[in-house]
């Protein structure tokens, strides 16, 4: 556990343990999941809980989202996991979130230019789907397929916390536009390459 750049308590991966709970949120969804570095046994409930205490109150902080920063707050912690957990936790998250990037708000999804799809997810890793909803101005780029526009309004006070995520989508975007052959592609293009959405909203 570590705390992030809004003095969240997290383990990364998009994995905000403040944001879904706090201590108690910490203990359910990592007991079974952690070992103590000390032993490499099994951590209990209470050394979890103690873990998320000691980062919360911790005066360091991970205020540019590096593996670097995290790793200073091992001399605090007692309790791990493993990666393989925390990437499972991360794509059970984004499996729930998907429903926010859905054929009824963008019909297309599947089609999309990879780069568009990544920009997406990456709102959602950041925001969650609740707050992706509130992208409408992206979203309508997005349908349009005006990848230049899309790039703005990616970028928000919300995400401005996250400057050099949103530098690299923004450069995905911006390359989409230098590449594309026009807006509106055919309906059976493959998934990645885009489709005709003048019908869709």
């Amino acid at each position: 556990m570590y705390l992030d750049s809004a003095r969240q308590v997290t383990i990364g991966y998009g994995v905000n343990l403040t944001a879904v709970g706090g201590a108690a949120a910490a203990v359910n969804m990592l007991h079974g999941e952690t070992i103590l570095k000390s032993t490499k046994n099994p951590a209990p409930p209470p050394d979890i809980e103690a873990d998320y205490q000691a980062v919360s109150a911790s005066t360091l902080q991970n205020r540019k989202g590096t593996r670097a920063e995290a790793e200073k707050f091992d001399r605090i912690t007692k309790t791990m996991i493993h990666w393989k957990t925390g990437e499972k936790l991360a794509l059970l998250r984004l499996g729930q979130e998907k429903g926010y990037s859905n054929l009824r708000s963008y019909p297309d999804f599947e089609h999309a230019p990879i780069e568009a799809q990544i920009t997406a997810f990456d709102i959602i890793y950041n925001v969650g789907g609740a707050g992706f909803s509130e992208f409408k101005r992206f979203r309508k780029s997005y349908l349009r397929r005006d990848w230049k526009q899309a790039s703005i309004e990616q970028a928000s006070p919300s995400r401005s916390r996250n400057k050099e995520r949103m530098n690299i989508v923004n450069a995905l975007l911006l390359k989409l536009e230098e590449s594309s052959d026009g807006f509106f592609i055919k309906f059976d293009a493959e998934k990645g390459k885009g489709i005709d959405i003048r019908n869709l909203g």
